[in-house]
C-alpha cells in the first residue's frame, strides 16, 4: 500500500492511498458463483421445467417468438424455423435490429452457438457486479475528471472565446416516452455526437468536447418528472472572429431527430436546446452542475422511467483525456519520493499561509486500533487546490519551498 500525491492540471491535488498493486496481486477466486432466482424468475423457471423436461426437448419444440441466449451473452429471438434453416433476430449495442438467416437447422445452431432458453438464465446478476454504465450517479473521481477535462479543453482551444456550451433537454412526453428515452439515452447521445462531429469537421474544426448528464431538479420539483439533460462544452468555431459552425436551430433539429428515433409519439420541439458562448470560464459552466450533486438518480425516486436510465454520466474526447494524464504529476512513496510526499502533507498549513495553496481539507483512513494503548491508527490524507494551476508553476512553487 503506497502513499500517492497527485497534482492535477487545474491546480487541484489529493493525497491518498494507491491500492492498485494489491488488487492485481490478489488471487482471483475461480469458484463458480451461484445466483438465486427472484420469485418471478423462479415461477418462470418452474413453468419452463413443466413445459420442457430438459433443454433437448426445448430445442426440439422451439417455436417462433421464443428468446435464447448464447454463451457470448447475445440474446436472439426466433422468427422462423424450418427443417434445414432458421431465422434469428438480434439487437446490437446501438439499438439497431438485425436479422440473420442461418442455412442450418435450429438444433445444429443451438449446439454450435450454445443457445439456452432465456427464461432458464434469468437471474439477478446485474446487482452483483454493476458496470461503469450501470452506476446510478457520478462518482467523485468522475466529477474531478470532468473538471480537469473542461480546463484542458479551454487550454487546447487557446481561449474561451471559441468554446460553446450546449444544453439538450427532453420535451413534454408521456411516461412511456420518458421511459423509452431513458432506456435509449446512450444511443441518443451517440447519435447526436456523430452528427455534431460531422458538422464540425466539415467546418474545419476538430471535435473536442466534454459532456455530463444531469437530472434537472427544477423539472422534478415543478412537474414531478425525472428527465435527463445533456450538457456539452465543445469547440464551436475556428477563431475568435470566425462565425459559429453550429446554430441553435441546427442543434434543435438534430436532437429532435434523435428523440423521434426512439419514441413514437409527437412532441413540441421549440425548446429542446440552449446554446451559448463561454463568457467567463469553461470550467464554471459544467462545474456548477457537478458541485451541486445533481448528476445522479435521486434516492427517493420510484419512477420506472428514471430507473431505466443507466448511462455513462460524463466523458470527453480522447485527446483531452491524454492531456489530463500528461499534465498530471503523480508522486508515490514507493518510488523514492516517500519523504517528499509525507513532508508536503505535514507542511500544508504553512503553504496555505504563504498563499501557494488556496485551500486544503484533511482526512483520515482508519486501519485499526492499537491493542496496547487503544489509540486508533491509520493514514492521514487530504485534498486541496493550488493558487496557480499545476503546469503554470503551481507545482514548482511548492517544490521550491523544500
Amino acid at each position: 500500500m503506497a502513499i500517492v500525491l497527485q497534482f492535477f492540471p487545474n491546480g487541484e491535488f489529493s493525497q491518498g492511498v494507491d491500492t492498485s498493486k494489491q488488487r492485481r496481486r490478489k488471487r482471483r477466486d475461480k469458484t463458480p458463483q451461484t445466483y438465486k432466482l427472484n420469485p418471478q424468475c423462479r415461477d418462470e423457471y418452474l413453468h419452463w421445467l413443466e413445459t420442457y423436461a430438459h433443454i433437448q426437448k426445448a430445442i426440439d419444440t422451439v417455436t417462433p417468438g421464443t428468446r435464447w441466449k448464447s454463451n457470448l451473452g447475445l440474446i436472439y429471438t426466433v422468427r422462423d424455423v424450418c427443417l434445414h434453416s432458421c431465422t434469428l433476430q438480434w439487437e446490437d449495442k446501438a439499438g439497431f435490429t438485425h436479422t440473420t438467416v442461418i442455412p442450418e437447422s435450429f438444433r445444429s445452431t443451438a449446439y454450435v452457438w450454445r443457445l439456452s432458453p432465456l427464461v432458464h438464465l434469468s437471474v439477478e446478476s446485474s446487482k452483483l457486479a454493476p458496470s461503469r454504465k450501470k452506476l446510478e450517479g457520478m462518482t467523485k473521481n468522475m466529477a474531478r475528471n470532468i473538471r480537469q477535462g473542461v480546463f484542458c479543453l479551454e487550454e487546447r482551444a487557446g481561449s474561451k472565446d471559441v468554446l460553446s456550451f450546449l444544453t439538450l433537454t427532453l420535451p413534454d412526453l408521456s411516461s412511456k416516452g420518458l421511459e423509452q428515452c431513458c432506456q435509449k439515452w446512450d444511443y441518443m447521445v451517440n447519435r447526436f455526437f456523430s452528427w455534431l462531429r460531422t458538422k464540425l469537421e466539415d467546418g474545419g474544426v476538430e471535435f473536442q468536447y466534454v459532456y455530463c448528464t444531469e437530472i434537472q431538479s427544477k423539472r422534478l420539483q415543478q412537474r414531478k418528472e425525472y428527465a435527463p439533460h445533456l450538457h456539452v462544452v465543445f469547440r464551436g468555431r475556428i477563431g475568435k472572429k470566425c462565425p459559429w459552425i453550429i446554430s441553435p436551430r441546427q442543434a434543435r433539429k438534430a436532437w429532435a431527430a434523435c428523440i423521434s428515433s426512439v419514441v413514437s409519439e409527437s412532441f413540441r420541439d421549440d425548446a429542446l436546446e440552449n446554446i451559448q458562448r463561454i463568457k467567463y470560464s469553461a470550467a464554471r459552466y459544467l462545474s456548477k452542475y457537478l458541485s451541486k450533486g445533481r448528476c445522479a438518480i435521486p434516492a427517493e425516486s420510484r419512477e420506472d422511467a428514471i430507473l431505466a436510465l443507466r448511462t455513462q454520466w460524463g466523458g470527453m474526447a480522447r485527446v483531452i483525456s491524454r492531456d489530463i494524464k500528461h499534465k498530471t504529476i503523480k508522486l508515490t512513496s514507493d518510488t523514492g519520493c516517500g519523504q517528499l510526499v509525507v513532508a508536503t502533507l505535514d507542511r500544508m498549513e504553512a503553504l496555505v499561509r504563504l498563499g501557494l495553496v488556496r485551500y486544503f481539507k484533511r482526512g483520515f483512513i482508519a486501519l485499526g486500533t492499537d491493542k496496547t494503548t487503544g489509540v486508533e491508527y491509520g493514514l492521514h490524507v487530504g485534498c486541496g487546490c493550488l493558487s496557480t494551476p499545476t503546469h503554470k508553476g503551481g507545482y514548482d512553487a511548492i517544490m521550491g519551498t523544500f
